[in-house]
């Protein structure tokens, strides 16, 4: 059994980084500071004919070099997911790590960040924010929402600022 928790970066890509560029070396930073084994990075690919494409009008995120990722310490461990979820397998990975705890950062804060939070909360692993490591491509206004979401959701000390202690 580990007393290690996991992190996991949510869709650091060039796709999502328009607005957030400033996202990029605290979460290279956070990287540097982790056990590289407890590292997970989390990958969006979209594809044609996606719900994203027919039903948002979305179809970025399919090539190079939108869905590359930034560059950052723990990429051995990345999974590609194709919905707002991480993969079942990287869930699987992390539970027979025997992780109790996960911290995210990344963006989208009101998507796929908070739909890994969900996931993880599902299969009883527990999901701390790293908030000034978060953002989303939508603005302020959602990031903010996300935050509020996610004190609800999973408690107020979910959600924290700075790395953990």
């Amino acid at each position: 059994m580990t007393d290690q928790a996991a992190l996991i970066i949510v869709d650091m890509q060039n796709v999502f980084l328009q607005q957030a560029q400033d996202l990029i070396v605290p979460v290279q930073e956070v990287a540097r500071q982790w056990n590289e084994s407890d590292i997970y990075w989390l990958k969006y690919r979209n594809h044609p004919k996606s719900l994203y494409e027919e039903h948002l009008s979305w179809s970025a995120a399919i090539v190079s070099p939108e869905i590359d990722l930034i560059e950052g310490k723990g990429q051995k461990q990345t999974y590609t997911h194709y919905g707002y979820s991480p993969p079942l397998e990287m869930i699987r990975d992390l539970q027979n790590k025997d992780y109790k705890t996960a911290y995210i950062c990344g963006v989208d804060s009101d998507a796929c960040v908070y739909a890994a939070m969900m996931s993880l909360w599902d299969h009883n692993i527990r999901p701390i924010l790293l908030e000034d490591c978060c953002a989303s491509s939508g603005g302020q206004t959602y990031h903010d929402a996300a935050i509020a979401l996610m004190h609800r959701q999973f408690g107020m000390k979910s959600v924290i600022k700075g790395l953990p202690q």
